[in-house]
């Protein structure tokens, strides 16, 4: 048995402030989280099971595109969503700004300046967004994650996650974090928290 087992429990507390269909008590939108060992750290997946939702996400094109300017990568385009039914439409180096409006739970009309109308379909199966002759992925800005420390289950000491969180996650896949373990310390409790304090 590898000699970070001797010393690692983790703990995981589900905080309420996750963004959930009306704060649905539904099982299936709970967060969910595997723990793993890996050499001399551990692994932390975090499942959100957040439902599918239009406002407040980003969808990035499957197909990348050259920039105007030499050297430069090629991008996908890249749609956001925004809470008060704007969205910004980005190509390469140029944003167009339009508004959009709900057809249905799957479906949606963008009216996009210089552009016109643009109808995008969302397909359930395969997660994937068709707008504009272009099939978009989903991606969801990643809620607050809080990882804690203890010698003793009562004075917990928060872990400086700088670096180490992503600014947002492909929905609906799962969140990675690595951590490396001091072989020296004492037994140690680790718990995580998701959303506000």
């Amino acid at each position: 048995m590898k000699k970070i087992l001797q010393y690692l429990v983790i703990c995981f507390l589900a905080a309420s402030a996750i963004e959930v269909n009306a704060q649905t008590a539904d099982p299936f939108y709970l967060p969910a989280i595997e723990i793993s060992t890996e050499g001399d750290g551990f692994n932390i997946a975090i499942q959100f099971n957040e439902p599918f939702r239009w406002k407040n996400t980003s969808y990035k094109s499957l197909d990348k595109f050259p920039q105007p300017f030499f050297g430069l990568p090629d991008v996908p385009h890249e749609i956001w969503f925004q809470e008060n039914k704007e969205l910004h439409f980005r190509q390469t180096d140029i944003v167009f700004i339009g508004t959009y409006k709900n057809l249905s739970e799957y479906e949606i009309e963008a009216n996009v300046n210089a552009l016109g109308k643009i109808v995008g379909v969302f397909n359930e199966q395969t997660h994937l967004l068709t707008f504009d002759g272009l099939d978009y992925s989903p991606h969801f800005p990643v809620p607050k994650i809080i990882l804690e420390k203890s010698d003793d289950l009562k004075n917990w000491t928060q872990i400086n996650l700088d670096g180490k969180l992503p600014r947002e996650y492909h929905w609906p896949a799962e969140v990675k974090l690595n951590f490396q373990f001091n072989e020296e310390s004492q037994l140690s409790f680790f718990r995580v928290k998701l959303g506000e304090e």
